[in-house]
């Protein structure tokens, strides 16, 4: 399992992640160097990784006390569904990017840290052409499908040029913030960033 999750964070999709999530200086960076550094902490066994049935299908978190990427066991996850999988892909990609911030930035507030999650893991189902999740990421009405069409917006933006700015402004990710006010899972952090 460790090499099907380094071999994500080293495709050709994740080397081609850039983007920092924050004010001025990047609260947040995410690229293909900070997630290969979570690889190498993978490889190295400082971030241990774990098939469990305690969450549901569909779903994989990180466990900072622990120092541990947990994936669903429900989801058979293998060789096959890792490269035939974008979504299953991205979502490793998306608590992978969490260890980063636990690694670095461990007093992050939660917004910006499920803010560069889950744009990265939009980005790279973009980056991959997943055209099937960009059209239901944009036409869903729940609190999850709110979330990603805000992340597919802010995405699109950020991929046309120029593509070399540092960060995502208060203002390009405000859009996230009010989708995530609007998530019972996130609408307490959101309440600490006031819109």
């Amino acid at each position: 399992m460790i090499d099907l999750v380094v071999a994500i964070l080293m495709d050709i999709y994740t080397k081609r992640i850039k983007l920092g999530v924050g004010y001025g200086t990047p609260v947040v960076a995410v690229n293909h160097v900070t997630l290969a550094a979570v690889a190498s902490a993978i490889r190295s066994k400082k971030i241990s990784v774990e098939m469990t049935t305690v969450i549901p299908k569909g779903f994989a978190r990180y466990v900072p006390s622990q120092k541990m990427l947990q994936l669903s066991s429900h989801d058979n996850v293998n060789a096959s569904s890792f490269q035939n999988d974008t979504s299953v892909r991205a979502m490793v990609i998306h608590e992978c990017v969490h260890a980063h911030v636990h690694m670095n930035r461990p007093n992050t507030p939660i917004l910006i840290d499920e803010s560069a999650a889950f744009l990265t893991q939009t980005l790279y189902r973009m980056l991959a052409g997943d055209t099937a999740f960009v059209k239901q990421a944009t036409s869903g009405k729940n609190a999850n499908a709110r979330i990603f069409s805000a992340c597919v917006g802010i995405v699109d933006m950020w991929l046309r040029p120029p593509a070399t700015r540092p960060n995502l402004s208060r203002t390009e990710l405000n859009p996230l913030f009010q989708a995530f006010a609007g998530h019972k899972l996130y609408k307490q952090a959101a309440a600490a960033y006031p819109l």
